[in-house]
């Protein structure tokens, strides 16, 4: 560049060949010797330097950049699948159970117990019977004399209906109440004034140590077996009798006394009755 300032008439610097110099002009040829050695001194010069600097710019001139790919190796990778990220459904909040009806049963209310009918106890009034037909055999207590004629009660067992009597098997008239058992056997039973038989035997007093009187009585039901003592015969005459049975028979009288003294009498516990009339009222003394 410097050679060309001091040259006059430097063409055109671009391009890649040296520059042609035109001819100088014909006044030129008269530059002396030593200008003329100067500019080719200088020329050398920049000669010199233009290669010094190419030189250099060869030199320095950073190597082309070969194309290669920056990608790295693609390495295989295991890829993992992906995670289902579990998304957050809205649960439905279960409704409350629809409460299925039941069916209620009727509950069936005991009822209360029934009370067993009482069997309906055998009984009949006065008048001639037909043991057998219309009268069973059994033991029977009167209700009592009812007031009629004599005022006291009249029985009698029958072995027939002839109106003899010897059809009489055992009788009794009393102004208290009977017991009296129809045997088998017995063809008929006749009673008169003694109100209405039953075949009811419960006991007719409160207890069986309590105090009694006149009257037939069932040992261990009416009274208690043991001893018992009288009153001092009001009327002057007092019988009692000791039984086995109720047949009115003769045979089943165990013990028995008349008398118008006081007495003391012992009731065995195998004794089926007692009977007394007129001696007042018995007090029981103990077993």
């Amino acid at each position: 560049m410097l050679a060309c300032l001091l040259l006059v008439g430097c063409g055109d610097t671009e391009g890649d060949g040296p520059t042609a110099t035109p001819e100088e002009p014909a006044a030129s040829a008269s530059i002396d010797d030593d200008t003329a050695a100067r500019v080719t001194a200088i020329s050398a010069t920049a000669d010199a330097a233009a290669r010094q600097a190419a030189s250099a710019a060869t030199r320095t001139r950073a190597p082309e950049p070969t194309a290669t790919s920056t990608k790295p190796e693609s390495t295989p990778t295991a890829t993992l699948a992906p995670t289902a990220t579990p998304t957050h459904t809205p649960t439905a909040t279960p409704e409350p159970p629809t409460p299925t009806p039941t069916e209620i049963q009727p509950t069936n209310t005991p009822e209360p117990p029934t009370a067993t009918p009482t069997p309906e106890v055998f009984s009949f009034g006065e008048g001639v019977m037909i043991v057998g037909q219309d009268v069973p055999p059994g033991t029977y207590r009167s209700s009592g004399p009812d007031g009629g004629l004599y005022s006291a009660c009249y029985w009698e067992r029958l072995a027939g209906f002839s109106g003899q009597l010897q059809d009489i098997i055992a009788n009794e008239f009393a102004d208290y109440r009977q017991v009296v058992t129809i045997k088998e056997g017995d063809v008929g039973f006749n009673s008169e004034g003694c109100g209405r038989w039953s075949a009811d035997l419960g006991p007719i007093t409160a207890s069986p140590t309590d105090p009694f009187g006149d009257g037939v009585w069932i040992v261990n039901v009416d009274i208690a077996p043991g001893t018992w003592r009288s009153e001092t015969p009001p009327t002057g005459g007092c019988y009692w009798e000791r039984t086995s049975g109720f047949g009115g028979e003769l045979a089943e009288i165990i013990a028995n006394e008349f008398t118008d003294a006081q007495q003391i009498v012992t009731i065995a516990p195998s004794d089926v009755g007692f009977k007394t009339s007129g001696c007042g009222t018995w007090t029981y003394v103990g077993g």
